[in-house]
């Protein structure tokens, strides 16, 4: 018997030839899609039926970098009195596991109310130790993400430090595959490139070999990075990458705001891919990433929102907007080109391409229903990107990942999310002041 059928929506499937089915149906069955199409027919009557007229159906959106536990962050006073960097450096000293904690747990219901589905997302060296991407994992499972989870390496404080964290996620790693009803995956991670020696480089490296995982490495964030790659190992970071032969299909590279063409060219002959944070381009990068460019050299290219930003919507649109100032064809980066790498695009990063990320037979059932109601103006196949990224978090219906509802008629299921933030609240607030003091 099958699940669940949805009906009559506006079907976004973001497949490979972009179909948009107007009346179109998603037939569920055990956690995966059945069917697509405009005439479904079941075999046998679903055990529910969603009846979508007037709504959207489209896949749960993809977040491919996230800083998980710097939720604890947004909204602060002190964004607007020091340089994001730093902040970020202050905040990573103050906080411990049980900030952590609540910091992930904070995105993931930040994520989940706003469609996101999966996630690669992940935590600072300094609180590693113990158990803690464990812990986190158990949260982001409750919530009911689908996650790639690791910490981000570096020995610029120690040696010790950045290779207990290799350690700690090749642990991981090893663990979450004995874990076979899990939706959380480990990877590997290293912090700013400039900040990691070529000896923990190569570490990172060879652990990635071992354990067959995929690798998120930040570079290229500020031109200050760039300087300072130039200062300490005479070549730019992507290049350095290269050179020690960490570059591959399995790693992804994130923020890239500024590369030679030199870089952009390594990185396509490497296979490895990109996340594109647009918020940090402006607020850290002082220009926009060359994601065209990227994209146009065979590069996928996914979105995340980096520590800034959970709601993927406000990540398309402020991308949409950034790189309509770099580029005299308004139509270069279209919404559905950017649709595509909050969703399929974004999937390869993680090897989620053949789970998620498009609504097509076989794949999980990882689905968003909007309900754009309270637009003026009408939602048709034609104007429905226009229309959807108009509407944003706020038409967000119903969330499922992997046939199980997490948010039904814009009530989280999984967890009680009121009482979740009210309890932050206090830690929040503390935090805040110890990290103005400082």
């Amino acid at each position: 018997m099958s699940d669940l059928l949805i009906k009559n929506g506006l079907v976004i499937t973001m497949d490979e030839h972009g179909n948009v089915i107007s009346n179109g149906a998603v037939l569920v069955e055990d956690g995966r899609i059945e069917a697509v199409g405009k005439n479904v027919k079941p075999k046998t009557k679903p055990e529910e039926i969603i009846d979508a007229r007037g709504k959207i159906v489209m896949p749960g959106l993809v977040c491919a970098h996230v800083h998980i536990h710097m939720s604890l962050l947004h909204g602060s006073p002190l964004d607007l009195s020091c340089s994001s960097t730093l902040l970020r450096q202050l905040f990573e000293e103050k906080i411990g596991r049980r900030e952590a904690r609540m910091g992930a747990l904070l995105s993931g219901l930040e994520l989940v109310e706003s469609g996101v589905t999966s996630i690669a997302g992940d935590l600072p060296c300094s609180i590693g130790g113990g158990k803690i991407l464990e812990e986190v994992a158990t949260l982001l499972e409750r919530v009911g993400l689908r996650a790639s989870l690791g910490i981000s390496v570096t020995d610029e404080r120690s040696d010790r430090e950045g290779a207990r964290g290799v350690r700690e996620n090749e642990r991981f790693i090893k663990k979450m595959r004995k874990k076979r009803a899990t939706k959380v995956q480990g990877m590997l991670g290293v912090g700013d490139t400039c900040t990691v020696s070529d000896e923990l480089l190569c570490h990172v490296r060879e652990a990635a070999d071992r354990c067959r995982a995929r690798v998120s490495v930040e570079t290229s964030r500020s031109i200050v990075k760039v300087y300072s790659s130039f200062e300490k190992f005479g070549k730019g970071n992507v290049e350095r990458l290269g050179d020690l032969g960490v570059l591959g299909p399995d790693v992804v590279l994130t923020y890239c705001v500024h590369l030679s063409r030199n870089e952009i060219s390594l990185m396509k002959k490497s296979g490895a891919k990109v996340a594109h944070i647009p918020i940090s381009d402006v607020l850290e990068g002082g220009k926009v990433a060359p994601v065209v460019e990227m994209r146009a050299a065979g590069i996928p290219v996914g979105l995340g929102g980096g520590g800034y930003s959970s709601d993927m919507f406000q990540n398309v649109h402020f991308a949409y907007c950034i790189h309509k100032l770099q580029s005299v064809d308004l139509g270069m980066l279209s919404l559905y080109e950017l649709f595509k790498m909050v969703t399929v695009e974004g999937a390869k990063l993680y090897g989620w391409d053949g789970k998620v990320g498009s609504l097509e037979k076989g794949k999980m059932a990882d689905i968003l229903i909007l309900d754009p109601s309270f637009l003026p103006t009408p939602v048709l196949s034609t104007n429905v990107f226009v229309q959807v990224l108009r509407a944003g978090r706020r038409a967000v219906e119903t969330v499922m990942v992997g046939g199980k509802f997490i948010v039904r008629d814009r009530r989280l299921l999984t967890v009680d999310g009121v009482r979740i933030k009210e309890e932050a609240k206090g830690m929040i607030e503390n935090l805040w002041k110890k990290l103005k003091k400082s």
